[in-house]
């Protein structure tokens, strides 16, 4: 059990079917984050879930082949965060959006209804590289000194890695099949929490596919964004368009939204830094 009077964390605000769309117009890929809720360390799936994650996306496994393989992501990602409770599925430099979904969900779905089985070579691999990523992880002294002083911060036992190990050789294929059933399926139900960053000519495509599985959509266009973050452009932008974001103050004798510009604010005077033969460090 976790260590008395060390308070878990839970950033879950308890907002379902949410999703946020942004539009950049720098990017030519899109960008996509699905969270639900995930487990605590010492949860009885937790090794399960680490499981039939590392099982879906090994190298060459269902993500890698179905996904990547058919061109639709570069990369496919599932992770559970213990100290947050909260279990995210990822799509990087995505080329469709709405295919690669259908993909992740197809493949979800038929281990989901029996359609599809975890062999024992493919479990056995799963359970050897996750266990290979726990002892890595305490591979030296000083490593495993830092393991044990961090594990009274997250709540853990100092032995949890050894602790979960012995979890990690003791899932069973029913047992991954159960997790995947419990806590990745929803992944893919209108109840999780989305968020998008995609091209701007993608943005009403995306924000239609998911408003049509019942997602709340909010579209963020990237003026919104320039606006917030833009700097003076930003502001000037916003301002003109109705907005009330405060335009950032000039540096004398130079604009600060240059590069480097923000960096010369800060010219240090000390003998260290001042050359030979002059007064000021070369600017």
């Amino acid at each position: 059990a976790p260590l008395r009077g060390c308070a878990a964390s839970d950033v879950l605000s308890g907002v379902t079917a949410q999703a946020v769309v942004v539009s950049l117009s720098a990017i030519e890929s899109t960008f996509l984050m699905v969270s639900v809720s995930g487990v605590g360390a010492y949860h009885a799936d937790h090794a399960p879930l680490l499981v039939a994650i590392e099982y879906l996306t090994a190298l060459e496994g269902d993500f890698w082949v179905k996904i990547r393989g058919a061109g639709l992501a570069y990369g496919a990602s599932m992770s559970n965060s213990s100290d947050s409770r909260l279990l995210s599925f990822t799509l990087y430099r995505c080329a469709d959006l709405p295919a690669a979904c259908a993909a992740a969900q197809t493949i979800i779905v038929d281990y989901a209804a029996g359609d599809a089985t975890i062999p024992q070579v493919a479990l056995d691999g799963a359970r050897s590289s996750l266990a290979y990523g726990v002892i890595a992880g305490m591979a030296t002294k000083l490593d495993a000194a830092k393991g044990a002083w961090l594990s009274g911060y997250q709540g853990k036992e100092v032995n949890y890695d050894q602790w979960l190990l012995e979890r990690i050789a003791e899932v069973t294929a029913e047992d991954a099949l159960h997790a995947l059933k419990r806590y990745i399926v929803p992944l893919f139900d209108p109840l999780a929490n989305v968020s998008v960053a995609c091209p701007a000519n993608k943005r009403d495509q995306i924000s239609s596919y998911l408003t049509d599985r019942g997602f709340n959509v909010l579209p963020v266009p990237e003026e919104k964004l320039i606006g917030i973050f833009g700097g003076r452009l930003g502001a000037e932008a916003a301002a003109a368009n109705g907005g009330s974001v405060a335009v950032p103050e000039r540096v004398k004798g130079s604009s600060k939204f240059l590069p480097g510009a923000f960096a010369k604010q800060f010219v240090c005077g000390c003998p260290r830094c001042i050359e030979p033969g002059s007064s000021k460090r070369d600017n």
